[in-house]
Order: structure tokens, then sequence, then C-alpha cells
């Protein structure tokens, strides 16, 4: 008799629960279960009766000793989507805004666009794909200015080509919803996808994003919204939380769900960095927003909203947090290839860690860094000696790796454990009581 390799057992009050992420399990149980499993670890024998029986059809016993789960870590750089990150420019001034836009005001060069274009088409042909993605996304607000005539441009171009080449192709774009009516008919006319940024009621809103020239945004976010709700297009929502808006959680969801609500609502917490030097726009205490995130996921739940927060569900199990340690595809308007959404200028002291390629202007093609790429593909929770015994390792997956590279100048350090952990406890805790994907409670 053999025991789940990848098995956590996680103190619940007087009882227990064993939660075994790769199985997908997790399961109520006493204090006599958990000494009898720690037992048959060492002797292969777990007492014959119902519970034995129970852990055997949930998968946390087995008769056959489990077989390690194979890596998928490919070795080859063929993607067949991108992430164009056209302008470092914006006509908003966000208290916090990681890479602090506009600044600069760098447009990417139409040509570094298409090559763009041409590579993943090429890659796909070559992979046999049936379909190619484009994003917009980056330091600046896509849409704004010359940057939103040259996404036009580059939406029909990459619909020319992959039609030609009988490919199928997706657009989605990040947005702060600042667009004009012809703009947003643009949008929802050629965009599969958008995730538009608010941060909640108009107060909120525009003090935590005002326009550049310090006016509000509220006004043209929620017309924005309107007119999404209206056509019933296909989006989302992002707030970032301050340690001004932490107190206001659950209303900033219920705000949400009165002015948006088909949309999902994803909530992530700042992590002070860019613009915030200059601003003092601060981080919301760890367990403040742990307290709210759970009193707004009880709201949230009520109203029917779906709510997201990176670290706050177990549904996800990865060796990798995200695609910047996975080989994401990101063109910066400078032509620098990066895997990661926050790394996008050449300043940024992570810029060694993420930046993997360059456009060639003479070859006018990229060339790309493999032995980078190899380093931040190293960069797995498997590989991280902290996560080896948390279970949270495949849900959190180390977490951000942009955020511990600002922390800690590295690939590795964790910024938020006990943050995640207490979300993901209370996930397991409430999938237990739903019953979803818990076989039994056993007692």
């Amino acid at each position: 008799m053999f025991v789940e390799k990848e098995l956590f057992v996680i103190p619940n009050g007087d009882s227990f629960v064993l939660y075994a992420p790769i199985a997908r399990m997790a399961v109520a149980v006493t204090g006599g279960v958990v000494r009898n499993l720690q037992s048959c670890e060492v002797s292969g024998h777990y007492p014959q009766g119902p519970v034995r029986d129970t852990l055997l059809k949930v998968g946390i016993l087995s008769e056959n000793a489990p077989q390690p789960k194979p890596i998928e870590v490919s070795s080859v750089f063929m993607p067949t989507g991108v992430t164009l990150f056209t302008t470092s420019d914006c006509g908003l001034r966000c208290i916090y805004c990681y890479a602090s836009a506009g600044v600069t005001a760098k447009v990417m060069e139409s040509s570094v666009a298409k090559a763009a274009i041409d590579l993943i088409i090429k890659n796909a042909i070559t992979l046999n794909k049936k379909s190619v993605s484009v994003s917009f996304h980056g330091g600046g607000e896509p849409l704004y200015g010359t940057s939103g005539f040259l996404i036009r441009d580059i939406v029909a171009y990459a619909k020319d080509v992959a039609t030609a080449r009988e490919l199928e192709v997706s657009f989605s774009c990040a947005t702060n919803g600042v667009l004009s009516v012809r703009q947003l008919a643009w949008a929802i006319e050629n965009l599969n996808r958008i995730s538009l940024s608010v941060d909640g009621p108009p107060d909120i809103q525009d003090v935590q994003r005002p326009l550049k020239t310090g006016g509000k945004s509220s006004p043209f976010v929620e017309r924005t919204l309107a007119f999404f709700e209206e056509r019933k297009i296909n989006y989302g929502i992002r707030a970032t939380i301050t340690r001004l808006s932490v107190g206001r959680l659950t209303e900033i969801v219920e705000y949400l769900h009165r002015v948006a609500p088909s949309a999902s609502v994803h909530l992530e917490p700042l992590f002070s960095c860019g613009r915030c030097a200059t601003t003092g726009a601060e981080a919301p205490d760890p367990d403040a927003f742990v307290e709210a995130f759970l009193n707004a996921r009880v709201r949230a739940k009520t109203l029917g909203v779906e709510l997201y927060n990176s670290g706050a569900t177990v549904d996800k199990c990865d060796e990798y947090f995200c695609g910047a340690t996975r080989g994401n595809f990101c063109v910066t308007p400078w032509g620098n290839v990066t895997s990661c959404f926050e790394v996008s200028l050449p300043s940024d002291e992570r810029a060694p860690i993420f930046f993997f390629g360059v456009y060639d202007q003479e070859l006018q093609s990229f060339r790309f860094n493999e032995e980078r790429l190899t380093q931040l593909r190293e960069r797995r929770v498997s590989n991280i000696p902290t996560c080896e015994d948390c279970f949270m390792k495949y849900a959190c997956a180390g977490d951000c790796p942009a955020k511990s590279a600002t922390m800690t100048g590295s690939l590795i350090g964790g910024f938020r454990c006990d943050e995640n952990c207490t979300l993901g406890v209370n996930d397991i805790m409430e999938r237990i009581q739903q019953r979803k994907e818990v076989i039994a409670n056993v007692r």
C-alpha cells in the first residue's frame, strides 16, 4: 500500500485536511487517519475498513507505487502567440504605475510589430497549429494616441497574413478604459477579449487613476463599462487594491457588480514600485487584505460575481506561476523581447533577468538569447527549495518572479507566503463544505 507522494496535512481546529494538489483531492479527516497514513508510509500497511476503501477511492492510497509525473519544459522557443507593448505613453497618471507610464512616449515601429506577427505565423505553420494569438499590453495604454492607430494596422495585417495561410487569429487587449466612442466601437468589433483596469467607485478611481491633466477618469470608464455591458462583450476587470482602498473591498465588489454585472473581477494588492516612489502610494497591510478579500468573496458569491486573486485559489496546479518564466514572447516599444508584462523598460533593473531578445533592424528579424531563456525556464516550483514542503506549491508556484526579482535581485524569494497560504486554506475548506472536487469526508 502506498501513500500519495504529494500529500499535505493541514491542521483544521481539532481535525485535519488531507490535500493532494496533483490528485485534485481535499478530504477532512481525524487525527487517527493521519497517524495511520504516517504509519503506512513506513510499513506499507493501512488498517482494513471503510476509511481505507475511501482513501483508495480518492487516490490518497494506492496499490501501486506512484510514478513521478514528468515536467513539460520545452527546449525550443517557437511561440505562436505574441504580446505587443506598443507604447510607453498613457493618458492617465496612476499613482502606482509600475512602469511610470507617460514619462516617455515611445511608440513601437510598425516593422517590429509585423516581424513579430510573421514569426508566430511561421512557427504555427511549422508546428502544424491552427491558430495564433496577438495581445496588446505593456507599460502604457495600448489604444492611446498614435499607438491606437498602430494597433489598427497591426490587427488588419495579422488578419490578412493569417487568412492567407488558413490560420485563425485572436486578439486581446488591456486598457484603462478612457476611450472615445469611436475607439470603443472598433475594439468590440476587432478584439476577442478585453481586460479593463478599474479600481472601484469614482472617488477611489479618480484618486488612484487620474487623467494626466489631474482630471477625473471615472466618467470615461463608466461610459466604457456601459458600452461593453450593452453589447455583451467578453471582458474582465482588474482592480489594484491599495492601503487607501483595502477597507472598502466589499464596497468595490458591489460597485463593480452594479456597473459591470457580466464581468469577472480580478483583485490584486498593490506592490510598491514605479511611480509609488514619488506619489507615496502604499501596499495594503497583508493581514488587512486577506481579511477584506475573504469578506468580499462571501459577498461576491451572493451577487454571482466571479472573484479572482492570483494567490487565493487552488484551481491552479502548475510548476510555473506565469508565462514570465515559461517563455512569454512580449515585445517592447524599443524592440526588446521580454518574458514579463511588468518589465518593459530598458532602464528597469530587472531587464537583465527578463529581457532575452531584441529586434535586429539590419537582419529585420528577432535575435534570442537562448541561455537566458533557459535560466528563466529553470524558475519552476520544483527548483525552489523553500517551496518544497508548502501545500500551496502548485497553486502559487513560487509566486510572481518579477516581484521576487525586485525584492531579492533574483528569481527566488517569496513575498506573500502567509497571504497565499491563508487564502488557500480558506479556498480548500470552502470546497470541502460545498463538495467541489471532494469525494468524501473521512471520519
